[in-house]
């Protein structure tokens, strides 16, 4: 509507729900100075990481590849090739360990790698030195051995190393005050947990209740230098750079939080080869009496409006949403809607292909529509729902709903898309049911042929409500809308799970494709189409509140699995071949 690119705004209550978990504590604020040497032992969180064996790498590689075409699987050779070569002298069948180490102002890392029986030789010949890191043996300290030590060694630090000790595990470090004692424990000791949580791939972060403001400090420290580094796209307008950087900053705090402020933090990756999906799990549990504490708590302490409403278990998509804001939340989301608005307003005036009575009534649209984003935002509360299913032939009937301070406020701001460029036209007052008011905007083939290819016609039913804004399109719109609302219509109960999606990824990926032509990754989205193209491009999410924490899983159908095969592939013909 607005010239060369369609207006954004139908994408923005999608990214505050992107960004719902995203947000800076105060605390931080009020943090002391970070020393210049870091923080005190005890006070950084514990990091750990776990591969279950390295040969796994091999095994779900193979898993991916054989989802692709003959071509495709033809780069597996070359792909595990070229992995050997950092497996050479590794025990594939025993567990690798990383600790990330966060305490001084630079991160570091500290590997464990398990040698196979006499191969420690290859290891470091064979392995380290042809990937531009020197070994040298300390004559006076058996089993130590330094790294590099030139300006052009890809790694300079120590290695530690005894057949007879520490279960023939060899510790790479930088520094020598982060080796283990020569006579330590087996460095699989320390991560039986995450060894025994039945993933292929383990992270974990612990903290003490102690040092908290610490952290705060020494994390915050490295914002300027970590933002500084995000650079401008060759088709990013220097707003769109601006704002892609401030969403990053909201990112950063909120990993500010849960660095500082959670007690454990759990994450876990397993692929299946026998369904050939990919499962992930999330527990997230904060330290008592922080913010992220008080944040968590909120959490499914009311019902949602929509409750009453059945999850379409066999539909194309379904999704719930009940997440409240906590203050610092609330606070970030506005500032982030005010840079928001401030881009589309801008990209409204400087349109080439409208003219000003059109311009200023997208000013118009924008600044109404912001306006109530605003309103729902200083409510505190995201509360909404969204159901989609295919019913004959390839057309979808789409439904859902939002919660909003008073619904009856969008029909001023929705009465301007008729005078916006190539904007439907609105009828007001078209029905009515059960206390919600129905409009109507028709769009054409002409002006959003993506609408009319997944609903059948250009019919977009808008219901507006004291308490809620509802929406339907395709063939059964108004049935389904009313059924929808009379579902709704009981109290409900508090429910647990405050955010669940499951849908396939493949009509939204199209439509993306043909809005954005050969700009941002096109080469990679056709890739995801035809990967898609079986039906089984699918992901589901859920997050549910249990106790003071908070449990995730996500899981990724076979056709996602397939994107990543050819990825790789595409990576291989590129860069590896011959």
């Amino acid at each position: 509507m607005y010239g060369s690119h369609p207006p954004r705004t139908a994408f923005v209550a999608l990214l505050f729900v992107s960004a719902a978990c995203l947000a800076r504590p105060s605390a931080a604020q009020d943090a002391p100075a970070a020393k210049a040497d870091g923080i005190p032992a005890g006070v950084a969180p514990e990091i750990r990481g776990v591969l279950t064996k390295s040969e796994i790498v091999l095994d779900r590689l193979q898993t991916a590849m054989k989802l692709t075409t003959d071509k495709e699987f033809e780069q597996y050779a070359t792909l595990k090739d070229f992995i050997e070569v950092f497996l050479i002298g590794v025990d594939r069948q025993k567990p690798v360990r990383l600790d990330v180490l966060t305490g001084k102002n630079e991160t570091s890392y500290r590997l464990h790698v398990p040698i196979a029986e006499g191969q420690f030789r290859d290891f470091w010949k064979e392995n380290l030195v042809p990937l531009g890191i020197p070994v040298q043996g300390y004559a006076k300290q058996p089993g130590l051995y330094r790294l590099g030590g030139n300006a052009g060694a890809a790694f300079n630090g120590l290695m530690l190393y005894d057949p007879k000790q520490r279960g023939g595990y060899a510790t790479i470090v930088e520094d020598a005050k982060e080796l283990p004692p020569p006579n330590g424990p087996v460095p699989t000791a320390g991560v039986q947990d995450l060894l025994k949580s039945g993933h292929d791939a383990a992270l974990s972060l612990r903290n003490q209740a102690k040092g908290i403001e610490e952290r705060h400090a020494h994390f915050a420290a490295q914002r300027e230098d970590v933002l500084g580094k995000l650079k401008r796209d060759t088709d990013e307008s220097a707003s769109d750079f601006n704002l892609r950087k401030f969403a990053a900053g909201v990112q950063f705090d909120e990993t500010e939080r849960l660095y500082a402020e959670a007690k454990d933090v759990f994450i876990g990756l397993q692929v299946t080869p026998e369904s050939a999906q990919a499962k992930g799990a999330l527990r997230l549990e904060p330290l008592p009496g922080t913010s992220l504490a008080d944040s968590v708590a909120l959490i499914s302490q009311n019902a949602s409006r929509f409750a009453g409403v059945p999850r379409g278990e066999g539909g194309a998509t379904t999704g719930r949403i009940n997440f409240p804001l906590d203050p610092m939340r609330k606070e970030h989301f506005l500032a982030l809607s005010a840079k928001i608005r401030e881009n589309e307003i801008e990209e409204v005036g400087l349109s080439q292909e409208s003219n000003p009575a059109q311009k200023e009534a997208g000013k118009q649209f924008l600044t109404g529509f912001f306006d109530l984003i605003d309103e729902g935002l200083t409510a505190g509360l995201i509360d909404g729902f969204i159901e989609m299913a295919k019913g004959h032939g390839e057309l979808y009937t789409i439904v859902g709903g939002l919660k909003s301070p008073d619904g009856t406020k969008w029909i001023p701001v929705l009465s301007l898309v008729p005078q916006l460029r190539n904007g439907p036209t609105f009828k007001e007052n078209v029905g009515e049911h059960a206390g919600v008011t129905f409009h109507e905007m028709v769009v054409t083939k002409e002006q959003h042929p993506d609408f009319i290819e997944l609903f059948g016609d250009g019919r977009l039913l808008v219901g507006t409500a004291k308490d809620a804004v509802w929406y339907a399109a395709g063939p059964q719109a108004e049935e389904t809308l009313k059924q929808a609302i009379d579902q709704s219509a009981g109290a409900g109960e508090p429910e647990a799970t405050f955010l669940s999606f499951r849908g396939e990824l493949l009509p939204g990926l199209r439509i993306l494709d043909r809005r954005l032509g050969t700009t941002g990754f096109d080469k990679f989205r056709k890739m995801a189409i035809d990967a898609f193209e079986n039906g089984d491009g699918r992901a589901s999410i859920e997050m549910t509140k249990n106790g003071d924490a908070i449990d995730g899983s996500i899981v990724l159908e076979p056709g996602i699995l397939r994107l990543v095969g050819k990825a790789l592939a595409d990576f291989s013909q590129q860069n590896l071949a011959e």
